[in-house]
């Protein structure tokens, strides 16, 4: 009869890093897949002739670690998987580790809330991991020979039932659910990266600063008439690209915002030089009114010389996306201080 013993797979951490040239944002984290008898990690109990294990499936699930936060759950991130150069393959006792590269995308909003939460020290992350394979257990089987007529009454020679018996490797499914990073010796690894690299090559890229994000509510007051369908059409006009329109929608919600900007200024604006704080807000609205008719009339002049064909298009004359940006970024602003005067005046 074929003995037991307690075969280990462990998962150690390698490597950390950006992926560089990719589209979205991309954290690499290599690691590196044991068998062992040492005791760390997963524990099977196999057959003394079993030597490894097949990998099949790694999916890594990513988190922020934090000190204030015991909960190593807490700060998810996302999931991860096998890079496209990543192969599974087999995990052998006593030979060298077999390496993986996971992939973890990442929002810019995303990296913008962990360097948030980093707030300047190490960056530091829990990484779990779910492994699917099988492990071969080899099996002897007896196939007996087939009875003849002449057969009956004759028993076969012992020394023949070797020639009736076959070999074969039975595959033994596996599924780990949370297979954590950890040393030989059974500590738990963390990834820890220095502030050094974390800022001066993991964050460019990862293309921070290329972004800055900013989370700003939207007001919920629902007596600002059309002001929220406007700005929804002017950000689906600027995501669409159409410039033109998405500026015409920001000017409709700045105008249809004046009444309210001008009741709920905040008199710490006013002086006596340059007027009352409505006064100085229905300047503003004039102003950035003035501003987008202009750039909408000589884009309809642009227009007209482009239909009439007898002229080329002059440099500089279309409207481009900052101007859509600029637009967008001042009717937001003007419905964010509405709404929050609005929920703060006294009723």
């Amino acid at each position: 009869m074929v003995g037991t013993k307690n075969l280990y797979l462990r998962a150690e951490f390698k490597e950390a890093r950006a992926r560089e040239n990719a589209i979205v944002p991309t954290f690499e984290v290599d690691i590196g897949l044991y068998a062992s008898g040492a005791p760390s990690g997963q524990s099977f109990t196999v057959p003394a002739d079993v030597t490894g294990f097949n990998i099949d499936s790694i999916i890594g699930s990513l988190f922020l670690r934090q000190e204030s936060e015991s909960d190593t759950i807490a700060g998810f991130l996302g999931f991860g998987f096998p890079a496209p150069t990543s192969y599974m393959q087999t995990v052998r006792e006593g030979s060298v580790p077999t390496e993986h590269t996971l992939w973890f995308p990442l929002s810019p909003s995303t990296i913008s809330r962990i360097e948030n939460l980093r707030r300047g020290a190490k960056a530091r992350f829990h990484l779990e991991l779910k492994v699917s394979g099988s492990y071969s257990q080899p099996i002897r089987s007896f196939n007996p020979p087939v009875l003849q007529a002449g057969d009956r009454g004759h028993p076969v020679p012992m020394e023949q039932l070797e020639l009736y018996a076959s070999s074969s490797d039975l595959p033994v499914p596996f599924h780990i659910d949370r297979l954590i990073p950890a040393t030989v010796r059974g500590q738990i690894q963390l990834i820890e990266i220095d502030k050094s690299k974390w800022v001066e090559e993991i964050l460019p890229g990862l293309g921070f600063g290329a972004w800055k994000i900013y989370e700003i509510p939207v007001s919920e007051a629902a007596d600002l008439g059309k002001v929220n369908e406007y700005i929804d059409q002017a950000a689906k006009h600027l995501n669409a690209g159409d410039w033109k329109d998405s500026l015409a929608r920001s000017r409709d919600a700045v105008q249809a915002l004046e009444p309210f900007l001008k009741k709920y200024a905040n008199n710490a604006y006013a002086d006596k030089g340059h007027g009352t704080a409505d006064e100085k807000m229905a300047r503003l609205v004039t102003s950035f009114s003035g501003l987008a008719s202009s750039m909408l009339d000589f884009q309809s002049k642009v227009f007209g010389l482009l239909s009439a064909g007898s002229h080329p298009l002059p440099a500089g004359t279309t409207i481009e996306r900052p101007a859509a940006e600029f637009g967008l970024t001042v009717a937001m602003a003007c419905l964010r201080y509405v709404g929050t005067r609005m929920s703060e005046a006294p009723s």
